[in-house]
């Protein structure tokens, strides 16, 4: 089995799992401009402060406003106390969906679920050990 000790690929997971803001409203002596997405300097105690305006600042998923190449290679899920981890083979960013297999159209689609719950990122370790 491969062995994948790359600290850089959880660093992705980790980067991935960042809180980060849309902006969506215009507000007086604003820093910043509709449509820009705020993530490197988000912390737990200002994300708690871009949560009281829901209505200048679009708290986003994950997987949301990334570009295809921005994705995960694995997602996990997990239901009634079982986790599972696919591979995707492709993400079709459009429709919000990850292939795990493209000839049958096999996959997972990220808005099917509420937040909270759903797909999260995982890696190629996560993915192997399931298999052992």
């Amino acid at each position: 089995m491969k062995e994948n000790n790359n600290p850089l690929v959880d660093k992705k997971v980790e980067d991935l799992l960042k809180p980060r803001y849309k902006v969506i409203a215009d507000y007086p002596d604003s820093e910043y401009n509709v449509g820009e997405i705020i993530c490197n300097m988000i912390t737990v105690q200002n994300s708690e402060w871009f949560d009281q305006y829901p209505h200048i600042f679009k708290k986003l998923e994950w997987w949301e406003e990334r570009k295809e190449s921005e994705m995960p290679d694995y997602v996990s899920f997990s239901y009634e106390g079982k986790t599972t981890i696919d591979k995707i083979v492709k993400w079709g960013m459009e429709y919000k969906f990850g292939f795990t297999d493209v000839i049958n159209r096999r996959g997972c689609s990220l808005n099917c679920w509420n937040t909270g719950y759903g797909y999260q990122p995982a890696t190629e370790q996560e993915y192997l050990n399931q298999k052992q």
